[in-house]
């Protein structure tokens, strides 16, 4: 029995054991997707990869995971959270040996080229989360929350608020691929789906795990296990167990 949809997975009913009794389970090989122009093409697949940032729990629903029975039943506890990043310019600043400085307030800084340019941003608090329906900056939220403790932390930053040519030039907001579960990755296969794997829930620091899931992920789809690097403690099997995998200082 095949379910199929207009956009989304062709879901398979199957008979993993035989007899009366039988109970059946899913599995999917195909993928629907919808063009510009309303027409459907049909994607085969032997492995999937649900990669798809904050909007990956969305993606996971069209295979029934957290609306089905059993395993199906837990939903991936991925969603969008809009984060602020605000560039600003201090030609006084601290020079080219600056690292990355994280206070454990939240507030991060880090240089942008040579310029004496410098990024910064901190995630609000829980009660603080802004609204995830737009991109739309909030300027306000450097004023009392980032700015005050840059100074603290680099006095010399004090420029940004007393000169023209010393202050936020830009900032841009995007949306982390939130766990609300233990704010860490959500990686490796599905323990329903032996096809498909996640690659997601990062909550701001994917890009440091990138080369590491990247390498992690290869191994699995080639070789059916890790070979160089473990990433087990990241599977989804810990929102099952409710073990999680917590890590201070996440920015």
């Amino acid at each position: 029995m095949v379910m199929k949809m207009k956009a989304g997975f062709e879901m398979e009913k199957y008979y993993p054991v035989k007899g009366e009794d039988a109970v059946p389970d899913l599995r999917s090989n195909y993928l629907y997707l919808k063009d510009e122009l309303g027409d459907i093409h049909c994607v085969e697949f032997g492995y999937l990869v649900i990669a798809g940032g904050a909007y990956s729990s969305d993606i996971a629903r069209l295979l029934h995971i957290g609306e089905g029975p059993g395993l199906l039943s837990v939903p991936i506890p991925v969603e969008p959270r809009k984060r602020y990043v605000y560039v600003f310019n201090c030609p006084t600043g601290p020079g080219i040996d600056m690292p990355l400085l994280i206070d454990p307030s939240g507030v991060y800084v880090r240089r942008e080229g040579l310029g004496g340019k410098y990024i910064c941003g901190r995630s609000p608090a829980p009660n603080e989360e802004p609204d995830t329906s737009n991109l739309e900056v909030d300027y306000n939220f450097f004023e009392s929350h980032v700015w005050p403790m840059l100074c603290q932390r680099i006095p010399l930053f004090e420029c940004i608020k007393h000169s023209d040519n010393s202050k936020v030039s830009s900032a841009w907001a995007g949306f982390y691929d939130y766990n609300t579960f233990d704010q860490n990755a959500i990686f490796g296969p599905h323990p329903y789906f032996n096809n498909i794997f996640f690659a997601t829930g990062f909550s701001g620091h994917g890009i440091q795990m990138a080369p590491a899931v990247g390498r992690a992920m290869m191994e699995l789809l080639i070789d059916k296990c890790y070979v160089t690097i473990d990433l087990s403690k990241f599977h989804l099997n810990r929102v099952y167990l409710e073990k999680p995998l917590y890590e201070q200082h996440i920015v």
